[in-house]
């Protein structure tokens, strides 16, 4: 067999093609195995404004930040939610009255930029 310059492009092209391909189905694996979800629970809610919830993050994409109807909640010690941990953040300086439904925005940030929101209705103790 003689091998000549062409078939040796040939050659050359279709491994340049293959790395390509599994460059990106690597790329669309790694991106497709995160996930960001996050629930909330145990809302304690009172009618000084003071808000204390729990959330848990239910993804592997760790969260960054949450906020409660616009303000920023924080949690003590904690600077990023992992993937399967749970804390308990207060959020302050809520207008509220006491014995009233209010429906709380929660808006978890991530740290890859995605925010994922969640809705709770909750009734205002004193």
């Amino acid at each position: 067999m003689r091998v000549t310059v062409e078939n040796l492009l040939w050659v050359v092209a279709a491994i340049i093609a293959a790395a390509i391909v599994i460059g990106v189905l690597i790329a669309y694996a790694q991106s497709g195995s995160q996930r960001a979800d996050f629930m909330v629970y145990d809302i304690q809610v009172y009618s000084d404004g003071t808000v204390y919830f729990t959330v848990k993050n239910m993804g592997t994409v760790p969260i960054t930040q949450v906020t409660m109807d616009g303000t920023v909640a924080s949690a003590t010690g904690i600077t990023a939610l992992e993937g399967d941990q749970e804390a308990q953040y207060v959020a302050s300086g809520l207008t509220l009255t006491t014995g009233e439904y209010h429906e709380f925005t929660i808006v978890a940030t991530f740290s890859n930029g995605q925010e994922k929101i969640l809705r709770q209705r909750v009734i205002v103790k004193s």
